[in-house]
């Protein structure tokens, strides 16, 4: 199943010098005493999100009948674990320098398309099957974290902004001013 995922897409094998991306730059990593840290830090993370990645491939490839599916599904898993493709960009996208100035642009590309995934889902050659598995997925995590904010909400005295003309929609404050938001990671796209 490994190379059956490389094969359709997933993108779960780095290069030896591969790095995830990062709001640092690499000389951090020459820091005496907190170098080997660092650097171990991005190796765990990188190893965590290929192989969350890969779950997420494995579990839901078995629905998929044909190349097309199997490609849609690596898309799919790469897109929502942050690992998107910045497609003829790529090469404005790589290397250190435009990392600092976007922060991450794999990530930053991959909350895009997540927000328009269900018309590619949608718009697809997928079975009906695949499509409503791929669509359930993309949207269970935000129902369960809106459903959390809202728990804690009422849990700790606070407000749930569920008006969508409000700045903070989806967001939680609680009394004492704390703000926690649910789309806080899409707040670079929308």
């Amino acid at each position: 199943q490994y190379w059956d995922a490389l094969d359709h897409g997933l993108d779960i094998h780095g290069k030896p010098n591969f790095k995830e991306e990062a709001f640092r730059g690499r000389a951090i990593e020459h820091v005496p005493g907190i170098g080997k840290i660092v650097g171990g830090s991005d190796r765990a993370y990188s190893t965590v999100t290929t192989g969350v990645r890969y779950e997420v491939y494995k579990t839901l490839v078995k629905y998929a009948k044909t190349k097309a599916e199997k490609q849609l599904i690596a898309d799919f898993a790469n897109i929502v674990t942050g690992r998107a493709g910045t497609g003829k960009l790529k090469t404005l996208t790589s290397g250190d320098l435009p990392r600092s100035v976007l922060w991450a642009p794999s990530f930053i590309a991959s909350r895009m398309q997540h927000i328009v995934l269900p018309v590619r889902i949608l718009r697809s050659n997928a079975s009906a099957k695949v499509k409503a598995r791929l669509l359930g997925e993309w949207v269970k995590p935000i129902v369960t974290i809106s459903g959390i904010m809202y728990g804690v909400a009422q849990a700790f005295g606070g407000k749930f902004i569920s008006d969508r003309d409000e700045k903070d929609f989806l967001a939680v404050i609680l009394p004492d001013g704390t703000k926690y938001e649910t789309w806080s990671g899409y707040r670079q796209v929308m």
